[in-house]
């Protein structure tokens, strides 16, 4: 009998969600000892009446979200709750209903399936430290993957702080994936570790190859600058036109879902016959789409938000040979050597430029070897020893 069940929140539904391969890693390493159960985003019967109301509320109306249900391997609970996530930080009243309901519902399922076992929450926000105040009796690990006391542009959100250091303060475990967040946190407790964002190299050299050619085949012939992952307000635009202006003979493709708050700045850049936008496309076939690029782009803004972030995307582009160009982002600093390290736009095109030309190739070759001994099977072997010596596992 395995001794503790790990409650996992995510930030979205499952398919949607970017640390699935966090998640299926850290499940074969503690599987000795624990078993995952993967708590999606709620649904709210008040906003997601309106909003979203095909992908939200009429799974629930078709009894397709029910607790406990097993899919992929994984045991899940999609929450329901009256209002939504984004209106707690407005009144706080509306945050303790919430929780109560989640927490009604996270304790249902923990008795009917797990009444053995020991509880670990594993949160990720700071709205969610009444749902740790709930849960006294439980291991809580927070696992900070967004630094939430800044917004994209890097200005302090106030009503955040308090909040983000409370949960910190009540967490048994923070994991920060990046040296910025780590220095910063550890002051408010002594059990903050980092933990590098990585990629599964296992993943990566089982995947099934899928042709992905209709996606590609309304572009011409040129040679593709793209960009994998969420299209939000953390991306600055201007590099982005500064290529499709500079470089003409090549194609600068988004590979993923546009958020409506940069709807505006991807609608001016379609005025370029060389800009293309792709959408969300499946989490099992990224790898196909990164597989199609010439170079892979991550043209993050650079302010105190983007400080503590470590693009997923970075491995993903070096495990699959594709050469990489930045923004000088603090956490890719050490890997400057093996990437195009951009300080401004002029920069960011002339690296572009150069790896289009063939002028990387000691470069991706370098920075293939650093995704290799940067995966989740490694670092999530040194998380197990972390968390089975936090929890008293012997």
């Amino acid at each position: 009998m395995k001794r503790y069940v790990n409650f996992i929140f995510i930030s979205s539904d499952w398919l949607h969600y970017h640390r699935r391969e966090f998640i299926k890693t850290l499940s074969e390493k503690i599987n000795s000892w624990g078993e995952i159960v993967i708590v999606e985003a709620p649904v709210s019967l008040s906003v997601n009446l309106f909003v979203k109301f095909k992908n939200r509320f009429l799974p629930l109306i078709k009894g397709e979200l029910k607790s406990g249900r097993v899919e992929n391997g994984f045991v899940f609970i999609t929450p329901v709750i009256l209002f939504h996530r984004k209106l707690w930080g407005i009144l706080k009243l509306l945050n303790r209903i919430d929780t109560f309901l989640i927490k009604l519902q996270i304790r249902n399922l923990f008795k009917n399936k797990y009444r053995d076992h020991k509880l670990v929450l594993w949160l990720y926000e700071p709205e969610q430290y009444l749902l740790a105040e709930s849960f006294r009796n439980a291991n809580i690990i927070y696992d900070y993957y967004d630094d939430h006391e800044f917004d994209f542009n890097g200005n302090p959100i106030e009503n955040k702080i308090y909040k983000n250091r409370s949960l910190v303060s009540l967490s048994d475990l923070t994991i920060c994936l990046s040296k910025f967040s780590t220095e910063r946190l550890s002051k408010y407790n002594e059990n903050v570790i980092f933990l590098k964002n990585s990629c599964s190299t296992k993943s990566y050299h089982s995947y099934k190859k899928t042709n992905v050619d209709e996606y590609y085949s309304g572009l011409n012939d040129k040679k593709i600058i793209g960009y994998l992952g969420t299209v939000r307000n953390w991306i600055d635009f201007t590099y982005i036109e500064e290529v499709l202006i500079k470089i003409r003979n090549a194609n600068v493709v988004l590979v993923g879902p546009v958020l409506k708050n940069v709807e505006n700045e991807v609608e001016k850049l379609r005025i370029y016959n060389n800009f293309f936008t792709i959408g969300f496309v499946h989490p099992d076939h990224i790898y196909d789409h990164i597989r199609k690029f010439d170079v892979g782009i991550i043209p993050f803004k650079i302010n105190n938000f983007t400080k503590s972030v470590f693009p997923n995307k970075f491995f993903e582009y070096a495990i699959s040979s594709v050469p990489v160009v930045s923004s000088s982002l603090p956490e890719l600093e050490e890997y400057k050597n093996s990437i195009g390290f951009a300080g401004n736009e002029s920069e960011f095109v002339d690296f572009c430029r150069k790896a289009l030309e063939g002028e990387f190739k000691e470069k991706i070759t370098s920075n293939k070897f650093n995704a290799e001994q940067n995966s989740w099977d490694k670092n999530l072997s040194d998380l197990n020893i972390i968390l089975k010596k936090k929890l008293g596992i012997e």
